[in-house]
C-alpha cells in the first residue's frame, strides 16, 4: 500500500511546474476511478491497496520533457510492508485466483481412439510495441470544456469515460485524433490512465498538457498479450486422425478479467469431439488486453502445437496429419500453397541438406488458418459534403491506425461519385481530420479494431453515395462533367450533403481461409535462426486495395514472427518487468525477417463477401506466423535424430537461441 509521496525535491528542479497525484484528483472534483473503460485508477491512492506492479502514483508537470523526467527521478515514494506478489499462473492457481467468463465450449460427442497423448505449452506473453507510445494532448476550450487529442481506438469510450471521470457533461468533452502510430489493440482501453491524468492536470493548472509516455514507463505500466499455460489430453487413431480432445488454457489476465480473451480453438481442423476450456487467473500484473487476433492467435498456436505433437507421435510428416484433420474450406488455399512452394520437392531438398550438414539444419512447416470475421456487429458513420465549386469533404468514424482505411475510404467515395459523373477525380476530395466527437454522435459506433472497420466504413460511404446519386440523378446526363452537374444541382436547390451508415442488414459475418509456409535454417551450436523464406496464400476476396492489404498481411506476419522467435516478457522475483525497453526487448529487425517473403492473394471468381466482395486483411494472417516456430522445431528435430533423441519434444515459444541450443542438446 502506498504510504507517502514526497515531491519536494522534484519541485525544485528548474522548469518543473507542479506534481499531480490522487489528492489533486479529489481537489478538482474528479473521480480517480476509471472502471467504465479501464479496470483501475488514474493514480494509486494512499487510502487504498495498490492494484498492480507499475501503477502510476503521479504526474510531473514541467516546461519540457527533460525537466519532467529530471523531476520524476527525485520523487520519493514509500510503501508500507508489501505482501507477496502474485505474477504467474502457477502462483495464482495455488491461491485459487481463478475466474471463468463462461464454461467449456463443447463440440460433438466424446469418442475414444486407440492412442492417447498429453501435452503442455506455455507463453510469457508479447508486448504491443506500437511505434507511438500512449499519448494525450489536452487543453481547455473557450466554453469551459476540455478537448483531448488522444491516441485511442475508441473515441466514444474515451468521451464517456472522461465525462464520468471529470464530472462533466459529454457535451463539454471533445475527443479527437488525427491518426495513431500503431495500436494492435493496445489503445482500446489502455489510453484511459494517461487521458484521465491529463484531464485532471488541465483542470488543476488551467494550461494545455501534453503527455507522451516513455517506452520504459509504457512497458512497465500496461499489459499486452496475456501469458498463458495450455494443457491438453487427446485420443487419436494410428494414422494421426484426432477423434477427441480436451484443452484447458489458463490465461494470466493481470488484475482483472477485462484482460481475458478466448485463447482456445481448433483453428482450421475438424475434430469430432472437442472440449475447449479457457479460464482467467488474477495476478498483480497490469491488466492485460487485446493484441492483434486476441485469443484466435493463441488458440491457433496451441492447436498447431497439438497437431505437430500428434505427427511426431505417429512418425509421420506434419502435413500428412494436418490434411487428415483439416476442414474442407481450407483446401483452396492449402493446395495452392503446396503448389506454390513445390512442397514435396522442397521437403526432399531439406532432408538432403540436413543429411550432409551436422551443425546447420533446415526446417519447413506449413500452417493453415480459419478466421471468423464479424462485421455485422460493427456500425460506422460518414458524412459527404459537396460544395458549390465541386469540391467534396469526407468525414467518417473510422480511425486511421496505419491500416490504410482512409485510402480505401477515398477510393470508395471516388467510385461512388463516378456514377454521377464519369470524370470525377479523387483530387476533388478532402478528408476531414481530425476525427472528432464534435462531428458525430459516436453512440453505437464500434471502436477501430477486429480488422473489419475499413470495410464497414466503406459500406457507410457507399450508402451516402447512393443517397447523393438519387438526389442528383435529374441533373446528370451522358457526357456531363462533375462540375456541370454540381452547378445545375446548386441552381436546382438539391441537397448536397448526405449522411451514410453501415448497411448492417447486408454486412454479414464470414470465414476467411489462408495458408503459409516457413522455411528456416538454424545453427545447432549457437542457436541462431535464419528465416530463409515465407510463402503465404490469402483469400482477400476482391481486395479493395491489394497494395494496402498485402502490407497489412506482411505486418501481421512479422509481428507473429516476433512472438514465435524473439519476444517474451522477463520479470524479476518481485514481478517487475526486466526487459522494459528496446535494449532488452527485441522485436523483429531487418536481420530477423524472411530473406524472401511472398504474399499471394487468391483469385476471386465469385466475390461473395458483403462489402464489394472484399475480405479483411491483417489479423487473419497473424495466425500463420506460428509456422516460424514449428519450422524451427522441425530443424531441431533433425539435429536430435542424429543424436538418437526423439523428434517429439516440448519447447515453449519463443524459439530463442538458448532454447534452440537446449533442444538440440548442444554442449559447448
Amino acid at each position: 500500500m502506498l504510504q507517502s509521496i514526497d515531491a519536494s525535491e522534484c519541485l525544485e528542479v528548474s522548469g518543473v511546474h507542479s506534481f499531480i497525484s490522487a489528492a489533486d484528483v479529489k481537489e478538482v472534483g474528479a473521480s480517480n476511478d476509471l472502471r467504465t473503460v479501464y479496470p483501475g485508477k488514474i493514480f494509486a491512492d494512499a487510502s487504498e491497496k495498490t492494484e498492480h506492479i507499475g501503477q502510476f502514483v503521479g504526474l510531473v508537470l514541467a516546461e519540457s520533457f527533460e525537466a519532467a523526467r529530471a523531476g520524476a527521478r527525485l520523487v520519493h515514494i514509500d510503501y508500507s510492508e508489501t505482501l507477496e506478489v502474485t505474477t504467474t499462473v502457477d502462483a495464482a492457481l495455488q491461491k485459487g485466483y481463478v475466474q471463468e467468463r463462461h464454461g467449456p465450449l463443447i463440440v460433438g460427442q466424446k469418442v475414444t481412439g486407440p492412442k492417447t497423448l498429453q501435452g503442455k505449452v506455455v507463453s510469457a506473453g508479447q508486448k504491443h510495441f506500437y511505434l507511438e507510445t500512449q499519448t494525450t494532448y489536452a487543453y481547455p476550450d473557450s466554453t469551459g470544456g476540455l478537448i483531448f487529442n488522444t491516441a485511442c481506438q475508441t473515441l466514444d469510450w474515451a468521451q464517456t469515460q472522461m465525462a464520468k471521470t471529470l464530472n462533466m457533461p459529454k457535451s463539454k468533452i471533445t475527443v479527437q485524433n488525427q491518426r495513431l502510430g500503431g495500436a494492435y489493440g493496445g489503445k482500446a482501453m489502455l489510453f484511459a490512465p494517461g487521458c484521465g491524468a491529463c484531464g485532471v492536470a488541465v483542470l488543476k493548472s488551467n494550461r494545455p498538457v501534453l503527455l507522451q509516455m516513455d517506452r520504459t514507463a509504457d512497458f512497465q505500466a500496461f499489459g499486452a498479450r496475456a501469458p498463458f499455460d495450455a494443457s491438453w489430453e487427446l485420443s487419436h487413431e494410428d494414422s494421426g486422425k484426432i477423434v477427441s480432445m480436451k484443452q484447458e488454457v489458463l490465461q494470466n489476465v493481470g488484475t482483472d478479467m477485462l484482460g481475458f480473451s478466448q485463447a482456445s480453438s481448433v483453428n482450421c481442423y475438424d475434430i469430432p469431439h472437442a472440449q475447449l476450456h479457457c479460464k482467467g487467473v488474477i495476478t498483480n500484473l497490469p491488466v492485460n488486453t487485446w493484441m492483434r487476433a486476441p485469443g484466435d492467435f493463441e488458440g491457433a498456436f496451441i492447436m498447431e502445437t497439438i497437431m505437430e505433437q500428434v505427427a511426431r507421435a505417429v512418425s509421420r510428416e506434419p502435413m500428412e496429419v494436418q490434411e487428415l484433420n483439416m476442414v474442407t474450406g481450407m483446401q483452396k488455399a492449402w493446395q495452392r500453397l503446396k503448389a506454390k512452394v513445390s512442397y514435396e520437392e522442397t521437403l526432399k531438398a531439406v532432408k538432403d541438406f540436413n543429411s550432409k550438414n551436422r551443425y546447420r539444419k533446415k526446417g519447413i512447416y506449413c500452417m493453415g488458418s480459419r478466421y471468423q470475421l464479424q462485421p455485422h456487429s460493427f456500425m460506422e458513420k460518414c458524412f459527404v459534403r459537396v460544395y458549390d465549386d465541386g469540391s467534396v469533404l469526407l468525414e467518417h468514424t473510422g480511425l486511421e491506425v496505419g491500416q490504410g482505411m482512409d485510402t480505401k475510404g477515398l477510393q470508395a467515395l471516388t467510385m461512388g461519385l463516378r456514377k454521377i459523373a464519369a470524370d470525377f477525380s479523387m483530387d476533388h476530395i478532402q478528408l476531414r481530420i481530425p476525427k472528432s466527437t464534435q462531428d458525430f454522435s459516436w453512440k453505437g459506433v464500434m471502436g477501430t479494431f477486429s480488422s473489419v472497420t475499413s470495410e464497414t466504413v466503406v459500406s457507410a460511404i457507399l450508402d451516402a453515395c447512393d443517397k447523393l446519386h438519387k438526389e442528383l440523378q435529374k441533373f446528370t446526363a451522358p457526357g456531363r462533367s462533375w462540375t456541370e452537374v454540381i452547378q445545375l444541382a446548386v441552381k436546382g436547390g438539391a441537397q448536397l450533403s448526405q449522411a451514410g451508415v453501415t448497411d448492417e442488414a447486408h454486412v454479414n459475418n464470414y470465414s476467411l481461409f489462408s495458408a503459409g509456409c516457413a522455411q528456416v535454417e538454424i545453427d545447432v551450436l549457437t542457436g541462431e535462426t535464419q528465416v530463409n523464406s515465407f510463402d503465404l496464400v490469402y483469400d482477400c476476396g476482391k481486395s479493395l486495395n491489394p497494395a494496402v492489404d498485402i502490407g497489412q498481411i506482411e505486418g501481421s506476419l512479422i509481428q507473429a514472427l516476433g512472438f514465435s522467435l524473439l519476444e517474451e516478457e522477463s520479470r524479476g522475483k518481485d514481478g517487475r518487468l526486466i526487459n522494459c525497453g528496446t535494449w532488452d526487448y527485441k522485436v523483429p529487425s531487418g536481420r530477423d525477417i524472411p530473406v524472401r517473403l511472398d504474399v499471394e492473394l487468391l483469385p476471386c471468381e465469385k466475390p461473395d463477401a458483403p462489402v464489394l466482395g472484399s475480405k479483411a486483411s491483417g489479423e487473419p494472417a497473424q495466425l500463420l506466423g506460428g509456422a516460424f516456430f514449428f519450422a524451427v522445431k522441425d530443424a531441431i528435430g533433425y539435429a536430435r535424430e542424429e543424436q538418437g533423441l526423439s523428434r517429439n519434444f516440448r519447447m515453449d515459444p519463443p524459439a530463442s537461441p538458448d532454447r534452440i541450443q537446449t533442444a538440440c542438446s548442444t554442449q559447448l
